[in-house]
């Protein structure tokens, strides 16, 4: 499947086309709104003081933040905007994140949770075809196929956008009980959802390999003899020429242990340099400890995937988008934290 995410709209193409969409539905948008002398928002959408509905202030993001550092990093710049509002205008905003790619449902509960609404693709899209702007969408972004039956609606939006293949691995995925008594059947959901998302291009993982001296056993190994793209970038930047993936279906977070674990498989000779943790709900302090700590001293990269990371880039696939997007942001985080 090819990837239809990809930037056809530019940040304030995006940007433009949200203040037509807000004005067709009769509100007053007002672009580049200064909240402070030092900041300023994408868009300000004035509310109805009659209805009780509040001034709406917007921030775009054209890369779509898909892991928790950036959904938490974009809710913290919107507060920020929404204090500095709150300060000037006595009047408590509703915040809200746009971006033209798909937010998994994992991460539009934690924007609303959060108190930030999260319009993407999908929320563009019907709300530019109710207000007779259907016809725009495709240029801005892409195919969306608005007709899916059996979603749901929240907020405007339907929910239930993932195909039938990805729906039924999210759907394995949560129905597995956390804790080790129940390791072997997440392992190998964890395998069936990295073949459907990676192979191809990578070889189909092999399940439970060890080494010649039978001391290191590796829950998965997927060859990756990759010449373009993502995978082949990993193979140049992290000796990835084998992904090591250690799946932990613990019901709470892995610790350093896991990490000396999974670093204990990785050498340059063998695997290569690069694994992959997958868990119920992700790495604690000194699990992130010692990873930095095993990337600066031994160039050794592990990642640490949760549910919510599966289902976005399950979400990713199910769209057309590239499903690696998200590790790639991962990296990016962690890299950029050093």
């Amino acid at each position: 499947m090819g990837s239809r995410y990809s930037p056809l709209v530019t940040e304030s193409e995006l940007i433009n086309f949200l203040v037509e969409v807000f004005e067709a539905s009769g509100s007053v948008v007002i672009a580049e709104f200064r909240t402070s002398t030092r900041r300023s928002v994408d868009l300000l959408v004035r509310g109805d003081e009659r209805r009780g509905t509040p001034d709406l202030l917007i921030e775009v993001k054209n890369n779509p933040p898909q892991t928790h550092t950036r959904l938490q990093e974009a809710v913290e710049q919107l507060r920020r905007y929404g204090e500095e509002y709150m300060k000037h205008f006595r009047r408590r905003p509703q915040l809200a994140l746009a971006t033209p790619g798909v937010l998994s449902r994992p991460s539009l509960s934690y924007l609303a949770d959060q108190g930030v609404r999260g319009y993407d693709r999908y929320w563009i899209a019907e709300s530019a075809e109710r207000v007779g702007l259907g016809a725009r969408v495709q240029e801005i972004l892409g195919h969306v196929d608005l007709s899916r039956e059996g979603q749901v609606e929240s907020d405007g939006r339907k929910l239930d956008i993932l195909q039938s293949a990805e729906q039924e691995l999210v759907t394995r995925l949560q129905q597995i009980p956390a804790g080790r008594s129940h390791w072997n059947p997440y392992q190998r959901v964890c395998l069936d959802i990295l073949d459907h998302l990676f192979s191809p291009p990578l070889t189909r993982g092999r399940w439970e390999v060890s080494n010649a001296a039978k001391i290191n056993r590796r829950d998965i190994i997927m060859p990756n003899y990759s010449t373009e793209g993502f995978w082949y970038h990993l193979r140049q930047a992290y000796r990835a020429d084998h992904i090591v993936i250690d799946a932990k279906n613990f019901a709470g977070n892995v610790s350093k242990n896991q990490v000396l674990q999974m670093a204990n498989y990785l050498s340059r000779h063998g695997t290569g340099l690069f694994g992959i943790i997958v868990t119920r709900t992700g790495g604690d302090k000194s699990a992130l400890y010692v990873r930095r700590e095993q990337w600066m001293m031994h160039d050794k990269m592990i990642l640490v995937l949760d549910d919510s990371d599966l289902v976005q880039m399950l979400t990713n696939r199910s769209e057309g988008d590239k499903s690696e997007l998200l590790m790639q942001q991962k990296i990016e985080d962690f890299r950029l934290d050093i």
